[in-house]
C-alpha cells in the first residue's frame, strides 16, 4: 500500500513538473535544468524533496528544510536554488578572482576546537559591489578537510573543490573576513589554490 501510494504521488508530481517545465523553460531552461541536476546530486533519491523542489512548490528556506530534513545543508541550499530557478531569478556565477585581493593568514592550530584554522581577508579591488561571494579552495592538499565549508564543486571545474559561501556584499575597496576550519590526517603540508566566485553556488 505504501509503495502504491508513493507511485501515485510520484505520478502526480511528474504531471505537475511537466506543467512547470513548460511555463518556466521558455524563459530560463538552462538555469532550471542545471538547478534540478545539482539538487538531484546533492539530495540523492529523496522522493518528495526532489519533486517538491522541481515543481517549485517550496517558496522558503523553512519549507525546504522541513521536506529535506536530514539531508544536509548542501541539499537544502540546492532546494532553495531550484525554487529560484523556477522563478527565473538565478544567474550563473562569475569568476571574480582577478577583482579580489586575498590575504590568507597562516594556518594555526586551535586547541579549544582541536581544529586548524585560517583567517582570510578579501578586499574588493574592483569598481562595483560584489555579492553572493563564494571562496573556493582548489587543489586542497591531501590530508586536509575543510570542516566549515558549504559544499563541493560538482559542475564547475575543477570538480570536488571545497568552498565557503560569504553572506555579505563587499563594496569597492571594502573588505570582509572569513575563518576557515580544517581537520588534518597525518602531517601533510598545507596548501590550495584560491578561486573567488560572485553569484549563487547553483552551478558550482
Amino acid at each position: 500500500m505504501a509503495i502504491s501510494n508513493r507511485i501515485k504521488k510520484v505520478s502526480v508530481f511528474g504531471l505537475l513538473l511537466g506543467a512547470f517545465v513548460t511555463s518556466a523553460s521558455a524563459q530560463s531552461p538552462g538555469c532550471k535544468s542545471q538547478a534540478e541536476s545539482v539538487c538531484s546530486q546533492r539530495c540523492g533519491d529523496s522522493g518528495e524533496c526532489i519533486f517538491g523542489c522541481e515543481i517549485g512548490q517550496f517558496t522558503s528556506l523553512e519549507q525546504c528544510t522541513f521536506d529535506c530534513n536530514g539531508l544536509g545543508p548542501a541539499c537544502v541550499a540546492s532546494c532553495v536554488n531550484v525554487v529560484q530557478a523556477v522563478e527565473c531569478n538565478c544567474t550563473a556565477p562569475v569568476d571574480v578572482t582577478s577583482q579580489v585581493t586575498v590575504k590568507a593568514g597562516a594556518i594555526v592550530y586551535n586547541r579549544s576546537t582541536q581544529l586548524w584554522q585560517q583567517t582570510i581577508v578579501l578586499t574588493n579591488a574592483g569598481s562595483s559591489t560584489l555579492s553572493n561571494l563564494v571562496y573556493v579552495l582548489d587543489s586542497l592538499n591531501a590530508g586536509w578537510t575543510l570542516i566549515n565549508g558549504d559544499g563541493m564543486t560538482l559542475s564547475d571545474p575543477p570538480i570536488g573543490s571545497s568552498y565557503k559561501n560569504i553572506s555579505v556584499s563587499v563594496a569597492p575597496e571594502g573588505q570582509t573576513t572569513i575563518t576557515l576550519q580544517f581537520s588534518r590526517t597525518g602531517t601533510p603540508a598545507f596548501g590550495y589554490t584560491t578561486r573567488v566566485i560572485s553569484g549563487p553556488d547553483l552551478y558550482l
